[in-house]
C-alpha cells in the first residue's frame, strides 16, 4: 500500500468518484456535462497521489505542523 492510501482525503475522493458515476448514470443529463463531470471527479484521485509523491521525507517533517493545522478545514471541505 502507497502512503496516499491511507489518507483520508484520498479515500473520500475514491467515494466521490463513485458517486459522481451514479449520477451521471440518470437519464436526463447533458452528454457533455456527464463527461466533464467523470473527468474532474476522476482527476482528483491521481492528483493527490502525485502530490503525496512529490514530498521527501525531509519535507514531510517540515511541513507536518503545516498540515495538522489545516486538517479540520479540509476534512469539512470534504464531507458529503
Amino acid at each position: 500500500m502507497f502512503d496516499f492510501e491511507q489518507f483520508s482525503v484520498y479515500k473520500k475522493s475514491e467515494e466521490f468518484y463513485g458517486k459522481t458515476l451514479k449520477v451521471v448514470a440518470s437519464p436526463g443529463i447533458d452528454k457533455n456535462l456527464k463527461d466533464q463531470l467523470k473527468r474532474a471527479a476522476l482527476s482528483i484521485v491521481p492528483n493527490i497521489a502525485e502530490g503525496a509523491g512529490k514530498c521527501s521525507n525531509r519535507t514531510r517533517k517540515i511541513s507536518t505542523p503545516f498540515q495538522k493545522a489545516r486538517k479540520t478545514n479540509a476534512l469539512q471541505f470534504w464531507e458529503f
